[in-house]
């Protein structure tokens, strides 16, 4: 059996029925419109990213908050603030709750880049 080679040149196959989608000469705008909408992605990522760490530090600072409005409201002595000892469990249960809400936006995010 005897092998051909393919045929070179412009009449290889007919105008069309090369297999492709689209033309030739709209490659280079196809690749243009992947990358503005690669770059489109990214920009929302970091968008997001910044938001995701935003909404964080706002859950952090939440404790430092509570513990300034308890000690100004006179509910917590502000000199009790100064040992570890003298701080009462609702403060440190408050710091904990508010330290692991800060934790799930950026599971959140994970979750969303690995899916």
């Amino acid at each position: 059996m005897r092998r051909t080679l393919p045929q070179s040149g412009g009449a290889a196959l007919p105008p069309g029925q090369d297999g492709l989608p689209v033309e030739p000469s709209q490659f280079v705008q196809l690749l243009a419109v992947d990358f503005a909408g690669i770059y489109s992605v990214y920009l929302a990522a970091k968008d997001e990213r910044l938001k995701m760490t935003r909404l964080a530090m706002a859950l952090l600072s939440a404790p430092f908050a509570a513990t300034i409005a308890l000690a100004s409201a006179k509910v917590i002595q502000p000199g009790a603030l100064t040992a570890w000892s003298g701080v009462p469990w609702y403060v440190f249960a408050l710091a904990m709750a508010f330290g692991l809400l800060s934790v799930v936006p950026f599971l959140r995010m994970r979750s969303a880049r690995s899916g």
